[in-house]
């Protein structure tokens, strides 16, 4: 079965892509910054829809876009705004299954990195991204990017966590590849 896994957001979309358990390619698309949100995910249409094509996809994983902020029943502005344009991206992606008559399966981000053994204990987003890399480099003998401010921060722009994050969403439906954070 060849799969399409994604990592998505309105700015960037990390894509893996599997002939069976075999990555076959893991690469990133980035919309252009200048657009309005909207704009930005009707830009990843028609690449999504080469990749589908080309590599003639059976079934797309990504993640599901949480309904709720867990623990927050007061969300601010900002937090809406992006489950309505993470929102618009599954829509889109959705869509494109259908057309394509492939089948679509939504994983909820806690529940792929539960099972891929990144969401041990109580860790901020950025922790979170760093082991991901880490994991996919082990994993793969990849080497994707982990960069770091001059002040010891995180750089989500100049990682390649989405890539990552995509490899381990096909690899946390793997029971070969489930818990291997050490």
């Amino acid at each position: 079965m060849k799969t399409l896994s994604l990592d998505m957001s309105t700015t960037c979309v990390g894509i893996s892509i599997w002939n069976d358990d075999e990555l076959v390619k893991a690469f990133k698309i980035k919309a252009d910054k200048k657009l309005g949100w909207e704009e930005r995910v009707r830009s990843f249409r028609k690449p999504l829809e080469l990749i589908i094509i080309k590599y003639n996809i059976d079934f797309i994983l990504c993640e599901a876009v949480p309904l709720v902020s867990k623990g927050r029943i007061d969300m601010t502005a900002q937090a809406k705004a992006t489950f309505v344009k993470l929102g618009a991206m599954r829509g889109m992606i959705i869509s494109l299954a259908d057309i394509h008559n492939i089948e679509f399966q939504a994983i909820p981000p806690n529940t792929w990195r539960k099972n891929i053994g990144i969401l041990q204990g109580k860790k901020d987003r950025a922790t979170k991204k760093v082991m991901a890399i880490k994991l996919v480099n082990k994993l793969f003998d990849l080497k994707l990017k982990c960069e770091f401010t001059k002040n010891g921060k995180y750089s989500e722009t100049k990682s390649d966590d989405d890539i990552a994050d995509s490899i381990l969403l096909y690899c946390s439906t793997r029971e070969e590849y489930r818990q291997k954070v050490g």
